[in-house]
Order: C-alpha cells, then structure tokens, then sequence
C-alpha cells in the first residue's frame, strides 16, 4: 500500500479531520485502484492532490448516512455519475471515454510525474 507524501492537505489530511485518516487511506486506495484499473501510486498521487481534498469532501458529505467504507463507495459512485466536458477533456489531455474518477486520477498522477521530473 503507498503511504500518503502529503498528510497535511489532500485527502489525508482532509480525512484527519474526520479522525478516520489512516482507516480512509486504507479503504479509499484499494477502492479507487479497483473503481479504476489504476496503479497504486497512481491513485496516491490523486488522493495527495487537490482532486484527493475534494473527493474527501464527498466522502464527508455521506459519513453522516454511512460507514466510512460505504461513503467511500458513495463518492466513487458520484464521482463517476459527473462527465467531462470536452473543454475539460482537451485543456486536461484527458482520453476518450474515460471516466471522471478515472479521468482525474489518470491528471493528478501525470502532474505528480511532470513535478518530479522538473517539467
């Protein structure tokens, strides 16, 4: 499993609130690989990206109804239910027909790349 490289923001972060950071990690990462067909560091790097800050706020908004596991779940389904809109499937270099969820994981892990490397 690949540990956060942001505790302080994204996901994590945002989870920590919740008092649920490590457990959310946990389910949120197998979750989003599975929901995806993504690699872990790949879903780590959205998860630790701005992306990660909001898909925590969905999550949040089921806690109240759900367990933290099925509000998970709740959100990867909301998430999915949005669409791209072809200015953002261009401005983002996001291929067609990826899914939301997908579409934003597949960003952050590129952008993650491109900071790494010095682009």
């Amino acid at each position: 499993m690949e540990a956060t490289r942001n505790e302080g923001y994204g996901f994590y972060g945002t989870m920590r609130v919740a008092g649920c950071a490590d457990e959310a990690w946990e389910i949120a990462m197998t979750a989003i690989a599975a929901e995806t067909g993504t690699e872990t560091d790949e879903v780590r790097d959205f998860l630790d990206s701005t992306w990660g800050r909001h898909f925590a706020d969905t999550v949040h908004c089921y806690l109240g109804k759900y367990s933290l596991k099925n509000a998970i779940a709740e959100a990867i389904k909301k998430w999915n239910s949005w669409k791209l809109t072809p200015r953002m499937r261009r401005e983002l270099d996001i291929p067609m027909p990826m899914p939301y969820l997908t579409g934003m994981v597949y960003v952050a892990s590129f952008e993650a790349q491109a900071c790494e490397q010095g682009v």
